[in-house]
């Protein structure tokens, strides 16, 4: 939620912020400080493969404040916008979701692409799916097998030349994941995420000795799917938004649109979260969006997530898509586009635009469908790829 602070509260946030670490995330700098050493540890932790010297001048400097100089709750202040926050255990999480955004939002000269990245003898491979559909799992197990690390969450590529660039953050774990067992869980960072759980922060080179790719270019692109997804999902796409605060009046100008149905509200220790399914229509994603604009200061995140649990017991199956396809799901995971970012203003904030650029830089890109299954079943799918390219 935006906070509005006088002069004498954001120079004492200043004063307190005595902690600080730079980074650098591809063309854009920022100097992280805080009153906190444990946030600027957790931050650290988590991008410690984008620790940079500090900048006279950083594109984003931002102060996060657990004290109480902006009165009865912690406070997040990222180029001079203020932003209360979380006072619980989701503080840092909330932290992090605010400054990482503005981060993705400066970013201009790389598609950011919800997606992972590993690469064999140059051949990228991009790997996108809804959470919980094993992705990171999936990217672990290619690594194993003498694949390069590139990233489990982002895939930046460059607007210039169409390569991919190494995005190494650290990997979330689930208490669940096969590969935790390859570690010592008590040196590991656990953070809450916001609607994610637990997780333990790991460095993918700490189960994987130089493992860490740099650049390549794309060879293949697989989008996960569910085989039980039913003909009726495949034409809706489900969205959480959550607020800040309960606001029925959003949602019901949300489903004054024919097609839009809210399917479900879930109540948070801190915020509230409205599910809606909507159709995969122009028109509907439009109004959604626009509606969504106006309440930017009440909504806290949204993000697509799936309804159907994904089956990881019966066979893979792998087919080719057309580009047109490929090319919208990119789009529609595209990170770096949201109101307020400067691709989306570079591109004169025409989605049609965007759109011709995805799909110059699938030409060439062998793009496929995979339904989820037995985690050796899938690695082994994409392992023939390689062999038979």
């Amino acid at each position: 939620m935006l906070l509005t602070l006088n002069d004498k509260q954001l120079s004492a946030i200043k004063r307190s912020a005595v902690h600080s670490a730079h980074f650098q995330f591809l063309n854009v700098s920022l100097t992280f400080s805080s009153d906190s050493i444990e946030a600027v540890d957790i931050f650290s932790a988590m991008y410690q493969n984008f620790m940079a010297s500090a900048q006279p001048a950083p594109d984003i400097m931002c102060y996060i404040i657990k004290g109480t100089d902006t009165g009865s709750r912690p406070a997040a202040v990222v180029n001079g916008q203020a932003y209360e926050l979380f006072e619980d255990e989701l503080f840092i999480s909330h932290a992090h979701m605010i400054v990482f955004q503005q981060v993705m939002d400066s970013v201009d000269d790389h598609l950011l692409i919800h997606a992972g990245v590993v690469e064999k003898k140059r051949k990228g491979i991009i790997i996108s799916g809804p959470s919980t559909y094993g992705k990171t799992t999936l990217m672990l197990e290619l690594v194993s097998r003498g694949y390069r690390f590139y990233s489990d969450e982002f895939c930046p590529v460059n607007l210039g030349n169409f390569t991919i660039t190494a995005f190494p953050r650290s990997i979330g774990l689930r208490e669940s994941n096969p590969f935790l067992n390859r570690i010592d869980k008590s040196k590991c960072l656990l953070l809450k995420n916001i609607g994610r759980g637990k997780k333990y922060l790991v460095n993918c080179d700490n189960i994987f000795p130089n493992s860490r790719g740099s650049i390549c270019k794309a060879h293949y692109l697989i989008l996960l799917k569910n085989r039980q997804t039913t003909e009726g999902m495949k034409n809706k796409t489900t969205i959480d938004l959550a607020l800040y605060n309960d606001n029925q009046t959003l949602a019901d100008e949300i489903c004054s649109h024919d097609g839009i149905d809210h399917v479900g509200t879930y109540m948070e220790s801190d915020y509230v979260v409205y599910r809606f399914s909507i159709p995969l229509q122009t028109g509907l994603t439009k109004a959604f969006r626009d509606i969504c604009n106006r309440y930017t200061d009440q909504i806290f995140y949204q993000e697509r997530v799936s309804q159907e649990n994904p089956d990881f017991t019966s066979e893979p199956f792998l087919k080719p898509i057309a580009k047109s396809a490929a090319s919208l799901e990119i789009l529609k995971n595209l990170r770096n586009r949201s109101i307020h970012s400067k691709l989306l203003n570079k591109f004169n904030h025409k989605s049609s635009q965007l759109l011709l650029t995805i799909g110059d830089f699938l030409n060439g890109v062998e793009c496929y469908e995979m339904t989820t299954g037995p985690l050796n079943k899938m690695a082994a799918m994409i392992e023939s790829l390689y062999q038979k390219g």
